[in-house]
């Protein structure tokens, strides 16, 4: 590991600043394989501060972030493939979102927790046709994967994790800062600055066909979901606008809503989504999500027939 800290990374703005700190000392590798040591690096140095964590937070606090008068609360949580952990997280989240009357949420993130009402963000528009019709693909070919991570998140019981991740489970997870949050997932996504960088420019650059070799981008999501807020927001005279979602999506989110000259077609995208009211926003949302799941079930269910019916032909 090079002897960079958790504050040099954090106050990079761009991947060549990422670059040339890395070049300046002494690393002589490719583009790629820096970001590959950066993000070991990253991991490591996010672990040490997490290591130091030894007391839960009192409450589920937001990060809070104003624009145009409006606050945004954002509760990043830790969901996994089915909502949450154990009990005790989920009541840790549930009683913040439970009390204001109105929440908006990361699709999906409105089963898993109690409140009053609210809306849902249909964040996987961002992916289009080929998008859509890839994740299915990619749900397909890992789906036994998928299934036992699923048994693996119902039947764990929390003192048998291993002590390396065993606070990303618990209340103690956010009383870590936001943005060093990132650093501690297996494979860590870059602080959040050069995460965006790094994904838009390959996200710019690639196209809808270019898209489908990763559908599970995270950063084109952030930037829908705070267009959306923005729409949302606006067209209704909101003052504040509580949101719930997944934690990668955090901090992309924030950094998003500060930039005042944001004009991104998948920001523009989000925030007219989020300017549909009544009956118009609810058939718009059923059809895009009707639309987003019948072609990622159509391309999964090609791939497990597909499996199905090679291990018939060598079985029977």
């Amino acid at each position: 590991m090079t002897s960079i800290t958790h504050e040099q990374i954090l106050e990079m703005s761009s991947l060549k600043e990422l670059y040339e700190y890395y070049r300046q000392n002494g690393v002589e590798k490719t583009d790629a394989e820096i970001l590959l040591q950066a993000q070991q690096d990253w991991h490591e140095v996010a672990m040490n501060v997490a290591r130091g964590i030894e007391e839960s937070p009192e409450a589920f606090e937001p990060v809070v972030c104003e624009r145009d008068g409006v606050n945004y609360q954002i509760y990043g949580v830790i969901h996994g493939l089915i909502g949450g952990d154990d009990k005790v997280y989920k009541e840790f989240v549930s009683d913040p979102i439970g009390k204001p009357d109105y929440v908006i949420f990361e699709n999906g993130l409105n089963y898993f927790y109690k409140h009053k009402g609210g809306t849902v963000i249909p964040d996987f528009m961002v992916l289009g046709i080929l998008g859509s019709l890839a994740l299915g693909f990619h749900v397909g070919v890992f789906f036994p994967r998928l299934i036992w991570d699923i048994v693996r998140e119902i039947i764990k019981p929390a003192n048998n994790r291993g002590a390396e991740d065993g606070f990303i489970y618990d209340p103690k997870f956010h009383a870590i800062d936001p943005e060093i949050r990132r650093g501690v997932e297996p494979d860590p996504p870059l602080p959040s600055r050069l995460q965006i960088d790094y994904e838009m420019t390959r996200w710019d650059f690639s196209g809808p066909l270019g898209r489908m070799i990763d559908p599970f981008s995270i950063v084109p999501r952030s930037m829908f979901m705070a267009g959306f807020m923005v729409g949302h927001a606006k067209v209704r005279g909101m003052t504040e606008v509580p949101v719930v979602v997944g934690d990668l999506h955090t901090m992309e989110i924030v950094r998003f809503l500060e930039d005042a000259a944001i004009d991104h077609p998948v920001f523009k995208s989000g925030e007219r989504f989020g300017q549909k009211q009544g009956l118009s926003r609810m058939l718009a949302f059923a059809w895009a999500k009707s639309i987003h799941l019948a072609l990622a079930g159509l391309s999964g269910a090609i791939i497990i027939g597909g499996f199905m019916s090679v291990i018939l032909y060598f079985t029977l």
